[in-house]
């Protein structure tokens, strides 16, 4: 798959801090255009895959310091509309027309600038995103990638093409105040030349999205939008313009239990019943900021978190075995379920309306292979940022997102996940084959339902992945298992040869 590897540090990444991180499959089939997975023989979809073809974009400033938008990157390449510039804008080869062309796109963005990528008199097919395969979208116009977020696009290349110049890959976003910003990329056939005196305008001409096009990803800012996107089925006509969601696509091959102990109707197959309601605040999880430890959260054991006590805030999800070994017994009650109680924090409630709450939020999960908890994000402000949310240590599985035209809250999303037969998950949409992300934009006015498999042991970062709300404390820690804790149910985690609550070097 596509990954990336970047700086957490102040303004790093912003800096230049991060590149690409390849992955290949080893099981591609020399005879077969396909590669096995779990004995399957999957289609690959293209013919070249090239590590050449990987689109990193970015946003570029004039300092780190004032954060003044100046222009955007393709692979680090681009230009600012004046006459005096050194740098070349990137160009992509193809060699073999009449093929069909893997490129890797990474969304490297720092900030809150989403970008929307399209080329020239071509269109594509999304395979993956965040390396994950998806069921191909076919004759995509237009793909939008926020901070963190990964595709992989197919373009067919033609077999007859113009000898004059080589088309343009254009990259578009918005600044603050709404200001347009563009760059460009070349895709280049034998033969062709390609225009080495070209720069953008100011106004970004041509670079307006047309009536009629097919748009993956788009930013989930707008409730109009939203509610004329075509879903799952409809967008299967490729003929058929309009906005495709996160929430419609659809994976190859779902993770086998994700459905498992979720829909029940009774205590024996209700699973953990285990749902935690994070709310989008302003640069918060539930209205508090993420306070950084002296000993890293992975290094932390069960006495040295009681004697911090104070320092914590989140919840703690307790696992439990019923003993019973009757039959009749076992088949009424759950055999593994989990009480999780809130965390108290120190803060007032005078604090956390101001967000001005800061803590070592966690949200302790047990180690339960096969088991799974959700993680309900709600954007209240409809007027406010999608945020771009990225889980360390794995993926989630999306199995629904809403949006609507007005502010809303946990109570109100709460009501709506409870309200059905079986008491939680009654905002699950996608119950067959839904797709899995470690980056999602959550809509302004609404919400995803992410499901995390519990079966990676560790801390894993749960954060915005707009810088600046980052470093202002939006993330959390997803905690799995417990240093030093109930070995009898396989909960510890092995840190090697770290010291268990020694607090990190401060120079």
């Amino acid at each position: 798959g596509t990954y990336w590897y970047h700086s957490h540090v102040g303004d790093q990444r912003t800096n230049g801090a991060y590149g690409a991180l390849i992955i290949r499959p080893q099981n591609i089939s020399k005879n077969l255009p396909c590669v096995y997975l779990f004995g399957v023989c999957l289609p690959l979809h293209y013919d070249v895959d090239k590590i050449a073809n990987t689109i990193i974009l970015q946003e570029w400033y004039e300092n780190s310091t004032y954060k003044n938008l100046k222009s955007l990157l393709i692979n680090g390449n681009g230009r600012v509309g004046t006459d005096d510039f050194t740098t070349d804008y990137t160009v992509f080869n193809i060699t073999e027309p009449g093929k069909k062309y893997l490129y890797r796109v990474i969304g490297a963005i720092s900030e809150d600038v989403p970008l929307r990528l399209s080329i020239d008199d071509h269109t594509f097919t999304a395979i993956a995103t965040d390396s994950q395969n998806i069921k191909p979208v076919k004759n995509l116009t237009h793909l939008w990638v926020a901070g963190g977020e990964r595709f992989h696009i197919v373009v067919q290349a033609k077999t007859k093409y113009s000898m004059e110049s080589a088309y343009k890959i254009r990259v578009f976003g918005y600044g603050d105040n709404g200001t347009k910003f563009c760059t460009i990329a070349w895709l280049k056939y034998p033969n062709q030349t390609v225009d080495s005196s070209f720069v953008t305008d100011a106004d970004c001409t041509g670079f307006d999205l047309p009536f009629l096009h097919r748009t993956l990803n788009p930013v989930p800012n707008n409730h109009y939008d939203w509610k004329h996107r075509l879903k799952h089925g409809q967008w299967k006509n490729t003929s058929t313009p309009g906005n495709i969601y996160i929430t419609d696509l659809r994976s190859v091959q779902s993770k086998l239990s994700v459905t498992f102990f979720g829909l029940a109707h009774n205590d024996s197959e209700a699973g953990l019943n285990n749902t935690q309601y994070l709310e989008l605040i302003g640069r918060a999880f539930n209205n508090r900021t993420l306070k950084n430890p002296k000993v890293p959260f992975l290094l932390q054991n069960e006495d040295y978190v009681k004697k911090h006590a104070a320092d914590r805030c989140g919840f703690d999800c307790k696992l439990h075995v019923d003993p019973n070994t009757y039959l009749s017994l076992a088949e009424k009650d759950q055999y593994v379920n989990t009480t999780c109680s809130e965390i108290p924090d120190q803060c007032t409630a005078e604090d956390v309306k101001n967000n001005n709450c800061s803590c070592q939020h966690v949200t302790k999960q047990p180690y339960a292979p096969g088991y799974w908890a959700d993680l309900l994000l709600i954007n209240n402000e409809v007027n406010g940022t999608a945020h771009p949310i990225h889980l360390h240590g794995g993926w989630a599985w999306v199995m629904g997102m809403g949006q609507y035209p007005y502010d809303i809250n946990s109570t109100f999303i709460k009501t709506m996940n409870e309200n059905c037969s079986t008491k939680d998950h009654c905002l699950w949409k996608n119950t067959r084959h839904p797709i899995a992300k470690d980056t999602i934009q959550v809509p302004t006015g609404g919400y995803v339902l992410l499901r995390v498999p519990l079966d990676n042991k560790g801390t894993w970062f749960l954060h915005c992945h707009i810088n600046r709300h980052v470093l202002a404390g939006m993330a959390m820690v997803l905690q799995i298992g417990g240093q030093e804790y109930n070995k009898t149910l396989d909960q510890e985690w092995c840190t090697g040869h770290l010291k268990i609550n020694k607090p990190c070097p401060t120079n």
